[in-house]
């Protein structure tokens, strides 16, 4: 399913092909959702075509091509059943760097609202593995609010609107009987998200 994603100020619109999908997601708020069919995984792999498995994390990786701002990579990961990647590991951060061809590219760490530390938009908690620039100290700076890896693997804030590569990561072996099922995971994991 080919989706069209704009950005008007503060809205991402989402518009599928077809019209079967379309979605008003405001920025810096709580997310919506949308349900859509999702291919099921190969019985041969533990992840669906053209995603990676590594199996540290029993998870599968799939690079967005395309430079894009934090939310709409991220929107582009759900859509998938998927988020940015949260960084735990040093050989997460290698992988996923090596799955980046070694670009630039978002984390799944950012700063939103009045929340005083970053969070991971899959909800894990932040913090336990970082890999910051030598001599870099985060702040909460409003005009860097989301984490990127920088071309030597390490960490830096940088403007969610900037363009950049991005990693999504999913659970292995979810294999989506519907698209209800589908939207009821979303619904039950993201419950809590709150931006």
């Amino acid at each position: 399913m080919a989706l069209k994603l704009t950005m008007d100020g503060e809205r991402v619109t989402v518009l599928s092909a077809d019209d079967s999908l379309k979605c008003f997601i405001a920025l810096y708020t709580k997310c919506t959702f949308c349900s859509q069919n999702e291919r099921t995984v190969n019985a041969r792999s533990p992840c669906a075509d053209g995603w990676r498995y590594f199996p540290v994390t029993n998870a599968c990786y799939k690079l967005i091509d395309d430079e894009l701002p934090w939310t709409i990579a991220e929107f582009k990961c759900l859509f998938q059943g998927a988020h940015h990647v949260s960084v735990d590991s040093a050989a997460e951060n290698q992988f996923v760097h090596e799955l980046a061809r070694r670009g630039e590219m978002w984390t799944g760490a950012a700063w939103f609202g009045s929340t005083p530390d970053y969070v991971n938009s899959d909800q894990t908690p932040y913090g336990r593995y970082t890999n910051w620039k030598s001599g870099v100290t985060p702040s909460l700076n409003k005009a860097r609010r989301c984490i990127k890896i920088g071309r030597d693997g390490q960490w830096f804030q940088s403007c969610c609107k900037k363009k950049s590569l991005a990693v999504c990561e999913k659970p292995a072996a979810y294999s989506w009987e519907s698209s209800n099922d589908l939207s009821e995971f979303r619904r039950a994991k993201f419950r809590r998200l709150r931006f």
